[in-house]
């Protein structure tokens, strides 16, 4: 079955090699590190509209009609009698906040994760809807654990799923692509040949070399969410900064990493794992595609440009590319309604028979190869 040995015997000299190259080094790390930034200040304007949406609003007031105009045109006003349901939407994410007008009190699904900007509107709209003295605005904090997975927001999704598919070129790339390219002057082929028989060890090793980026490229890629951060303060100016948004949205999700019970992390680690499987798949058909391995690695940094500028492009209606047309890459739907506990079984089965189904041809390939070899 699996041999550790086999995998350090077929990947260490990769992997050496991949750490004395420099100019590879800076190609899968340091030019997409850079590239966040710049896709973030390119594509502001685009995403800008989607963070500065109208806040959901409700107002609990007895008579609707005496609201001022201006505050009417900016919330949804029910009745007192609309309060439970208020609730649940507020609990749900559905509502940003809940100004009740006769005992004085705003609700907030979680007071901490609120933007500062909303609180202080919501209070001019309470002052300004009484027309005698009146006692502070109280605020009452549901601590939804359900409003945290929406406060990640669009935003957030689309880092996963630039970061995983980051992770799965830069692993495919340097320690797979020489599976189908074929350089026999690297040695792989004769591995491959020699351990023919151990088959599912080497593809074991490529998932963990795919992994080790993983982790590699994440350190990374939070370092260019906040320089993504200071570029848009330095250029648009701290009042239309997207920064404090993302940043609230990523201490957001690991706050709630906190509240995760085994259950919850192994319901995300099925969406997760297959989706590296699929996007590492799909890297082994730039082998096919290109003539030698210094074409596969650019088509490869191409492409995963390409698919990290797509990922900002917002189609309208807060959907985003990858939500929009890749469901089997559509990570974030799948953790969302796993940390809300609302698994779409049948979603996480096909994602998983399909990607299941890419490796197995995958693997099938890489033994064809060998057979090819020794012929």
């Amino acid at each position: 079955m699996f041999n550790s040995a086999i995998v350090r015997s077929v990947y260490a000299k990769e992997f050496r090699e991949f750490l004395q190259d420099t100019r590879t080094l800076i190609i899968v790390f340091l030019i997409p590190l850079l590239f966040v930034p710049a896709v973030t200040l390119i594509t502001y304007s685009t995403s800008m509209g989607v963070e500065n949406k109208p806040s959901a609003i409700a107002v609990l007031h007895n008579d609707c009609s005496e609201l001022p105009n201006d505050i009417a045109g900016q919330v949804q006003c029910f009745g007192p009698e609309a309060r439970t349901t208020i609730q649940d939407n507020l609990r749900d994410g559905h509502l940003d906040a809940m100004l009740d007008m006769s005992s004085g009190t705003l609700l907030l699904a979680n007071a901490a994760l609120t933007a500062e900007p909303l609180q202080q509107k919501m209070e001019q709209f309470y002052l300004r809807s009484t027309y005698a003295p009146t006692p502070p605005l109280q605020i009452e904090d549901l601590q939804s654990d359900t409003s945290v997975v929406n406060i990640i927001g669009t935003s957030l999704a689309n880092i996963i799923v630039m970061l995983i598919i980051v992770f799965s070129f830069v692993g495919a790339l340097n320690f797979g692509m020489d599976i189908t390219v074929g350089e026999k002057e690297r040695g792989s082929f004769r591995l491959y040949s020699e351990f023919k028989d151990k088959i599912q060890s080497i593809f074991a090793g490529k998932l963990v070399f795919t992994s080790f980026c993983a982790a590699l490229t994440a350190a990374l890629g939070i370092v260019g969410i906040l320089l993504s951060s200071v570029a848009v303060d330095t250029v648009y100016g701290s009042a239309a900064s997207t920064s404090a948004s993302d940043i609230d949205k990523m201490s957001a999700f690991f706050q709630y990493l906190d509240m995760l019970n085994t259950t919850d992390i192994i319901v995300v680690f099925c969406y997760l794992i297959p989706s590296i499987f699929l996007i590492s798949a799909l890297t082994n058909l730039l082998g096919c595609i290109a003539k030698n391995m210094k074409e596969a690695k650019l088509l490869g940094v191409l492409l995963m440009m390409a698919l990290m500028a797509l990922s900002k492009i917002h189609l309208g209606d807060d959907m985003f590319f990858f939500t929009a047309f890749i469901p089997v890459l559509n990570v974030f739907s799948g953790v969302n309604m796993a940390l809300a506990l609302e698994v779409d079984y049948a979603h996480l089965l096909v994602a998983t028979l399909v990607n299941i189904a890419i490796c197995m041809n995958t693997l099938f390939d890489i033994k064809k190869l060998i057979l090819k070899e020794i012929v």
